[in-house]
């Protein structure tokens, strides 16, 4: 079974984004790949699909950035997640 998850982007450094490679993961050590969204600016948001055994969901900033942020959820995951990247513009 898939559940849908926004994603939204809660702040951003000078150098994050546009563009986020978003990952998906049942274990929290190895990620998949779902796909390559736009969160342009602080607000904007992203709806992906990831299975339901997943427990972690990673946003890697590319281009400038490129650091990641991964959201961990023991359990079930619930809620929509926010990612914020403005803590993470050194790279």
């Amino acid at each position: 079974m898939s559940l849908y998850k926004k994603i939204t982007l809660t702040d951003k450094g000078i150098k994050a984004g546009p563009v986020f490679a978003a990952y998906y993961s049942i274990d929290c050590i190895t990620y998949t790949f779902i796909q390559n969204i736009t969160l342009a600016s602080v607000n904007d948001y992203a709806i992906i699909t990831v299975p339901d055994t997943t427990h972690c969901i990673k946003l890697t900033s590319i281009g400038l950035c490129s650091n990641s942020i991964i959201h961990t959820v023991p359990g079930a995951l619930n809620g929509d997640f926010g990612f914020d990247f403005s803590q993470l513009d050194f790279n």
